[in-house]
């Protein structure tokens, strides 16, 4: 009885993970596109990648050929795989994967599909909001007309009377060639570093066009670009001192301003980094300083880096005219070992010519003395 439990209990586990799917965003350079797969049909793609075949794909996972060959088909239809020739597989036809699928695994983000963006927590403190997003439509649409159509509420903006309206409660501006979608001051996006951040809003933000397509009844691809992003550093030590001596902080560089500490929204305590284009390398660039930091207690600062230096300079004076006290005991010693040297040499061929004059007038017949 125990051991039927025991295997009803992990079959049960394993089916609830088999039931598990991944939701991918595909981004340029491909049309925006949300991608959903199964855990199976994720592992046999990912083998399929590492150079797996169907045959060692059922090996590997465990699962029956005809199953492997229908999960291959169905990415194929996501156009994630593609059929190659059929000898270059013994075991039957092959598949390859595709650039579309070489880059959902090599460069996408996988979401969880009823996982929540937001909430800040002990680990998430980067703060990804102020977000536009610019979108281009692979189709040109008259957008007063669809509204009208549909009955949906709009205000003419600008010159050109551009409609805008509200998608999620968000405004939305349906541009002649371009979309804008701008989140809203309260709208963040909680996460370890600015990337995942991002990620997060832009996972959003194609569920705000997938509900446009939804209100309107239309379809069509296309590409973003962000035309303005803030990454703020929750909790930061800079953004601490200074909001307390109430001192605003705004840095620029040849590229524009990059980097704030504000009393915008004073209860995050947080630094910023603001620029357009550069916001996020810039935000992972101080994220990293700030972390090395963290490690040292702040105790690395310049005036502690030079402190450093000034110790090692004189540290090197020292060691040199230690070496010159050294080198000259050594000079004087040389010296000292030479004229020794000549003083025995000397002395020798005095004693020589001593002993053999006494030789000679036969006082001595040995050399016993002379040493």
């Amino acid at each position: 009885m125990n051991n039927k439990k025991m295997v009803k209990k992990s079959v049960g586990k394993l089916r609830s993970e088999k039931k598990g799917k991944k939701t991918y965003l595909l981004s340029e350079p491909f049309p925006v596109e949300e991608i959903i797969l199964g855990n199976t049909k994720d592992e046999v793609l990912r083998f399929l990648y590492k150079g797996g075949n169907p045959h060692s794909i059922s090996k590997y996972l465990k699962i029956a050929r005809p199953t492997t060959i229908q999960h291959l088909n169905e990415l194929r239809d996501k156009g994630l795989v593609r059929k190659g020739q059929k000898d270059e597989d013994k075991y039957g036809d092959p598949y390859q994967i595709t650039e579309k699928g070489r880059f959902l695994i090599e460069e996408c983000v996988g979401f969880p599909i009823k996982s929540s963006h937001k909430g800040m927590s002990k680990d998430k403190k980067t703060r990804g909001h102020a977000f536009i997003w610019k979108i281009k439509s692979n189709k040109k649409f008259d957008w007063k007309k669809l509204l009208d159509e549909k009955k949906i509420k709009f205000e003419p903006k600008g010159i050109a009377d551009t409609p805008r309206i509200i998608i999620n409660k968000k405004k939305v501006w349906l541009g002649k060639y371009n979309i804008s979608i701008f989140e809203p001051k309260w709208n963040s996006f909680f996460n370890k570093n600015p990337t995942k951040s991002r990620n997060d809003a832009i996972y959003e933000m194609n569920q705000d066009i997938e509900t446009l397509k939804e209100k309107l009844g239309i379809e069509f691809k296309y590409k973003f670009t962000c035309r303005r992003q803030h990454y703020g550093f929750v909790d930061n030590k800079e953004a601490r001192f200074f909001i307390k001596k109430k001192k605003k902080i705004l840095i620029k560089n040849e590229k524009g301003y990059w980097f704030t500490i504000d009393f915008s929204q004073n209860e995050y305590k947080e630094a910023e980094t603001i620029h357009e284009k550069d916001a996020l390398i810039d935000g992972h660039g101080y994220q990293d300083l700030m972390n090395s930091h963290e490690k040292t207690n702040f105790k690395v600062t310049p005036t502690f880096i030079l402190e450093a230096m000034n110790g090692i300079q004189q540290n090197q004076l020292i060691f040199a005219k230690n070496m010159e006290s050294h080198i000259k005991a050594i000079q004087d010693l040389s010296k000292g070992v030479n004229e020794f040297r000549r003083e025995n040499v000397s002395w020798k061929k005095e004693k020589v010519k001593e002993i053999k004059k006494e030789l000679k007038y036969g006082r001595q017949t040995k050399l016993e003395r002379f040493i």
